[in-house]
């Protein structure tokens, strides 16, 4: 299993029960208990939105092209997943326990992560010149709008306390939606493959370029698991059990589709199906593990 690479963020999942992580900021023990189990739940489900855009700059995920492989795809997964992510079940839900200063903060940074999305025209571009400039760009802006996220969780308070069992529940549930959400987005941006001017297939490195963006996003999904599987002691058995014995199949995927990527011969439609069953699957799989509980 490859775990996370954030210690800080494996930390944060095991808050809800151990009292290892020690904040920027100190909490104020003055604060409502109320207040302080609802800051922790901020901290949690952010960890799942960090692991998104820390992975998306993998280097093992490298297309032959990887500046253009990676750009359009970035954007849009910074865009149309974590922006909405941290909206939806950060800022919306917290706002009252995250105070006016904190709440302005990260409203602030999720208007700039929502703004990135280039689109698939732009992905088509033929001038291969602008790309790498574009590139480098917009990655230095998205590492620059994540830095700067994480440095506002940083002076949130997160108090060593344990939750209470319904809240526990609740984000351990919002969490998988979190990982749901991402799932269902690949359907909206994994239907295509760039096809040059005057070609009638897209070229081998199109092809090659689009299966790496495939394998990150197992990948990506294994690192969500292992994020939430680090709170094991809050997990039911059951669901314990449903989310590793998820990872164990996306792992086998995983090593499955790298190995077809490293022998550089594909059947398109077939590695396109396969890999669309697989995040349809891990889909189901994981909000059925969630509305069972």
């Amino acid at each position: 299993m490859r775990l996370v690479n954030r210690s800080c963020a494996l930390v944060l999942a095991l808050l809800f029960l151990l009292p290892a992580f020690v904040p920027a900021a100190r909490a104020d023990e003055s604060l409502p208990r109320e207040t302080q189990e609802h800051l922790v739940a901020a901290h949690a489900k952010w960890g799942v939105i960090e692991v998104i855009l820390d992975e998306l700059f993998n280097p093992d995920f490298r297309g032959p092209d990887h500046f253009r492989a990676a750009l359009s795809y970035f954007c849009r997964h910074v865009s149309t997943i974590a922006a909405p992510a941290l909206n939806r079940w950060v800022i919306r839900p917290e706002r009252h326990y995250l105070g006016r200063e904190f709440e302005t903060a990260l409203d602030r940074v999720h208007s700039r992560l929502e703004g990135f999305d280039l689109g698939i025209g732009f992905c088509n571009s033929p001038d291969t010149a602008v790309w790498q400039q574009t590139a480098d760009k917009f990655h230095a802006l998205i590492k620059e709008q994540t830095a700067e996220t994480k440095a506002i969780f940083r002076k949130i308070p997160c108090p060593r306390i344990t939750m209470s069992p319904d809240l526990q529940r609740e984000v351990i549930r919002d969490e998988l939606e979190i990982i749901h959400a991402f799932l269902v987005n690949q359907d909206e941006i994994h239907h295509w493959t760039p096809v040059a001017a005057g070609a009638t297939s897209p070229s081998p490195a199109e092809v090659k370029r689009v299966a790496m963006q495939h394998a990150q996003v197992i990948h990506i999904t294994l690192a969500m698991l292992e994020y939430v599987l680090a709170n094991r002691a809050a997990l039911p058995r059951e669901v314990q059990e449903g989310l590793t014995a998820l990872h164990a199949k996306l792992t086998r995927e995983k090593a499955t589709s790298l190995r077809v990527i490293g022998q550089g011969s594909f059947d398109w439609q077939k590695m396109h199906d396969t890999f669309h069953q697989v995040f349809d699957r891990a889909n189901r799989e994981v909000e059925g593990i969630r509305m069972a509980w």
